[in-house]
């Protein structure tokens, strides 16, 4: 019996069975808009693939948790 696929709506990304960050950002973007994103971790990578949405935003604010690194 194939085991049932989560769907979830809500607006929480864990790049996994609750579907890639990056892909929600390319799809929700819009220029202009602010952003804020907590996260645990976030890198340089992800903003080069990011780069053309994130350079049209108005403002972005990243909020770390406890542990939370920059590389």
């Amino acid at each position: 019996m194939p085991s049932a696929t989560f769907k979830s709506y809500s607006g929480i990304r864990d790049n996994h069975s609750r579907g890639t960050v990056g892909d929600f950002l390319r799809t929700e973007l819009r220029a202009g808009a602010d952003l804020d994103i907590a996260t645990a971790d976030f890198t340089v990578f992800a903003h080069d693939k990011l780069k053309a949405q994130l350079d049209n935003l108005g403002r972005i604010r990243l909020l770390f948790g406890e542990g939370g690194r920059f590389h």
